[in-house]
């Protein structure tokens, strides 16, 4: 019988695979040659899949969608994403024991998509790289900004670590606006008509303490913190007392804090007070 993972384990793995791939070669910084060495070529296209579709990992392509709205930062992390794709699959004894711990193919891709994120934000920040840049402070979104400056990594990878990060339950929670179609999935708006956008959120992410998630594009009310920043000047740090945006609209306030940096939102939901670690530096395990 396969034993079954914790999300530690899962988290710990992917961690190990993409260590395992950048200690194999100096090409990892760069993930068009990483593709390559991997064996994949990367096929652009502006009229690539469906609405929603960013990208595929086929048995030798990675395919990518390109679109006005889809800068240089986002396609390098799509790329990652992809990549992650065909390393979890190369990996036989996790991809195993996924299938094994997840039967329904909508469980079995929501995993899937969750480490593939985990993984992409590894390769484009290493976790061991954020303490060199933060001492005794608490988890903010307000250091978003200043660690993708810093490291040259997106602002998605580094919402990402940062979460991943955190000693403390909390939650990220990245929100863009979206066009919902009434039917396949939602889909980043390619024109600026927001009266056919919805705010919902695009990513979250857990720290590993928190045991509870937010579903992805789970809609945000016009009322909510993450509304309001929406609205304020980017890079205007937002904070106050708000509902976590659970699906199920189960009602749970608390601490929140969020940034509009671009075209999206992060913020953080902090189900217990921030602290750094006893020796000053943020928590990597």
């Amino acid at each position: 019988m396969v034993k079954l993972l914790s999300e530690r384990d899962w988290r710990e793995r992917v961690y190990a695979i993409v260590g395992e791939t950048r200690v194999s070669g100096d090409d990892w910084r760069d993930p068009y040659e990483l593709a390559s060495r991997l064996g994949y070529r990367v096929v652009e296209s502006r009229d690539s899949g469906s609405p929603g579709f960013e990208g595929a990992c086929l048995d030798d392509v990675i395919m990518l969608k390109t679109s006005d709205c889809c800068n240089e930062e986002r396609k390098r992390f799509t790329l990652y994403h992809e990549i992650c794709h065909g390393l979890l699959r190369r990996d036989e004894w996790l991809w195993s024991v996924l299938h094994d711990q997840f039967r329904s193919n909508r469980d079995f891709d929501i995993i899937k998509e969750r480490l593939c994120n985990i993984g992409a934000a590894e390769f484009l920040l290493p976790r061991e790289s954020i303490a060199d840049l933060f001492a005794s402070e608490p988890i903010s979104v307000a250091h978003i900004d200043r660690l993708a400056n810093q490291s040259s990594a997106s602002k998605l990878a580094s919402a990402i670590q940062l979460a991943d990060c955190a000693t403390h339950q909390c939650i990220m929670v990245v929100a863009a606006r979206m066009f919902i179609p009434s039917t396949g999935q939602p889909q980043l708006l390619e024109h600026e008509d927001p009266d056919k956008t919805r705010l919902v959120v695009e990513y979250s992410m857990p720290s590993r303490p928190t045991k509870y998630r937010v579903g992805r594009y789970a809609r945000i009310p016009c009322r909510s913190l993450i509304a309001s920043a929406e609205s304020a000047m980017s890079g205007t740090l937002v904070t106050g007392r708000d509902f976590i945006p659970f699906r199920s609209g189960t009602p749970w306030e608390v601490n929140a804090e969020a940034v509009r940096l671009g075209s999206r939102v992060y913020a953080l939901f902090h189900l217990e007070p921030p602290i750094p670690t006893d020796d000053g530096q943020l928590s990597l395990f």
